[in-house]
């Protein structure tokens, strides 16, 4: 059976106009059935990450908009089609927006039209105010007040909260970094100057290019300039030099591991990049979670980053068996002190089941697809 997922991006203007009538519902469904049958899918995966609010800076907003999208799925999973596809939805780490702009605190109509939500857990942003910190944190309750933009426990509380049950929903994981330009002044402890400091300041104007596969910058959709992008992927982390085959520091490179968040950083002096990254053991702890909170499984952007498999195999080992051991995480209370807290799976006594999406750039061409299909009124 073939496992491919076509995804439909909607972080730009289209989406709110391809659902916001009974007409482009209509004409939407049908350009998804066109496709979906001319390559034999399985299934669809829909991202729109910001319903009813701005994302990349020059959507259409409306108000309904999450309503209307529940609609459109409801409509086109009441379909001869629809009712027979996997239907999944990748998500921002808080529930749809309501009429007023705020989270939803009810999205309960969601579960009975989506197999799978899958929480988009990275590229959270960093508070010039604050520092750089983790851009895909397991846990945020330790960060600086300010920095916490929220964090696989915190996003799958807030989704299971408004009403999707835990077990359709799909932690995202990235398979990358993001790196800051931080001189050793500030990125270095001044009384160790082998240990890093925790969310040290930057300058978001200063970015560098970061590995290979990572572009100059340019115009976005939108016409705005933007710089470069600093994203490292584990692979190119390993292939520079930053990190050896085995994902210990190389050469000339400081780390550092955050229990907290769950997230390792690497520093390198001789050109001051800063980079907060994915290895195993954060791959790990992620799968622990997804195991002791009785998820769906994880989905993971892209499989090209990974580095023969390394975070693949560690994440998904963790999600299948867990961890046998209880895992207790310091956290800070609001009163400054420490507070431990646990989590195991109710039933431990045999792997949990499931579900893996990896994300692979040859889906790439296929979000134009549908695009061109659609003919908006």
């Amino acid at each position: 059976m073939r496992r491919l997922k076509l995804q439909r991006r909607g972080t730009q203007a289209g989406m709110q106009r391809t659902i916001h009538s009974l007409q482009n519902r209509t004409a939407f469904a049908n350009a998804l059935t066109t496709v979906v049958r001319r390559y034999d899918l399985d299934g669809l995966d829909f991202d729109w990450e910001y319903p009813g609010v701005q994302g990349i800076g020059c959507n259409l907003v409306n108000p309904n908009d999450t309503a209307n999208f529940l609609l459109f799925l409801q409509e086109f999973r009441g379909t001869s089609l629809g009712s027979s596809l996997i239907l999944s939805a990748a998500v921002y780490v808080t529930p749809f927006a309501d009429a007023s702009r705020s989270p939803s605190k009810d999205v309960s109509g969601f579960a009975d039209v989506l197999d799978y939500i899958a929480i988009m857990n990275y590229d959270l942003k960093s508070n010039t105010a604050i520092g750089a910190g983790p851009s895909s944190p397991m846990d945020d309750s330790c960060a600086p007040s300010g920095a916490k933009w929220g964090s696989a426990a915190s996003s799958v509380a807030a989704w299971s909260q408004a009403g999707i049950p835990t077990n359709k929903l799909v932690l995202g994981v990235p398979a990358y970094g993001h790196s800051y330009v931080i001189s050793p002044s500030v990125a270095l402890n001044r009384t160790n100057a082998s240990s890093l400091n925790s969310f040290p300041s930057y300058n978001p104007s200063n970015r560098a290019i970061g590995d290979k596969w990572d572009g100059p910058g340019g115009l976005d959709v939108c016409g705005v300039s933007q710089g470069p992008g600093g994203v490292y992927t584990y692979w190119g982390l390993i292939e520079e030099g930053f990190l050896n085959p085995d994902g210990s520091a190389g050469d000339g490179v400081i780390s550092r591991y955050d229990e907290c968040s769950e997230t390792p950083f690497a520093y390198r002096p001789s050109d001051q990049i800063y980079v907060s990254y994915e290895d195993t053991r954060s791959f790990a702890a992620k799968g622990d979670f997804i195991y002791s909170s009785g998820l769906a499984g994880f989905a993971m952007w892209e499989a090209g980053g990974d580095y023969h498999d390394a975070l693949l195999d560690s994440i998904r080992n963790a999600s299948v068996y867990g961890n046998p051991s209880v895992r207790t995480r310091n956290t800070t209370d609001s009163s400054g002190g420490t507070q431990s807290t646990s989590t195991q799976r109710e039933d431990s006594s045999t792997p949990a089941r499931f579900l893996a999406f990896v994300s692979l750039p040859a889906l790439v061409f296929l979000n134009l697809i549908v695009v061109q299909l659609v003919s908006l009124s």
